[in-house]
């Protein structure tokens, strides 16, 4: 297996392979599968999110050319990035710290979002080059765990290899 992934330029985490939960995911599956039947019969559009991260990745905000504007009038590229918080997913922390490009009471927000450093930034996330933490066979390093995000271990500047929007189990706001 280790081989095949290898080939196929995939990490393969063999200690989380054996420590997976599977009969929990199928309980979880099972539950989002009954809310999703009694949503349909009510004829309410239900969206849950994947019980486990995945490695095809989707930007939703990047992608669907969406910014997030703070309560303070602050502009950031995304959910992930607009606040200071911890997020955890099987046993590691990440800690993300707000990643602001401008401030819609100091500028108009299409200047903003024209500015070379935010539309560098769409760029490098819509490559999604950056690695997937979470399925690391080393461990999740201080490049990503640390609040103070510098680079990843691939030397990109995005902090989104820990993003658990991106790699499906949260969804985002629409």
């Amino acid at each position: 297996m280790v081989e095949d992934a290898s080939r196929q330029r995939i990490s393969l985490k063999i200690a989380d392979l054996m420590a997976f939960d599977r009969a929990r995911v199928e309980e979880v599956a099972n539950i989002f599968d009954e809310a999703a039947g009694i949503a349909a019969d009510r004829g309410l559009d239900l969206r849950l999110p994947r019980t486990v991260p995945t490695q095809v990745r989707n930007c939703d905000f990047v992608e669907e050319g969406s910014a997030f504007v703070s309560w303070d009038g602050k502009l950031h590229p995304c959910y992930f990035l607009w606040h200071r918080f911890a997020c955890h997913l099987a046993g590691l922390t990440k800690r993300v710290e707000p990643r602001v490009f401008g401030d819609v009471t100091e500028q108009p927000v299409l200047d903003v979002w024209n500015d070379r450093e935010w539309r560098s930034f769409r760029g490098e996330v819509s490559r999604y080059e950056f690695p997937f933490c979470y399925d690391c066979n080393l461990a999740l390093c201080d490049y990503v765990s640390e609040a103070e995000f510098e680079q990843d271990c691939h030397v990109g500047g995005v902090p989104c290899a820990a993003c658990l929007w991106c790699t499906g189990p949260f969804q985002c706001l629409r």
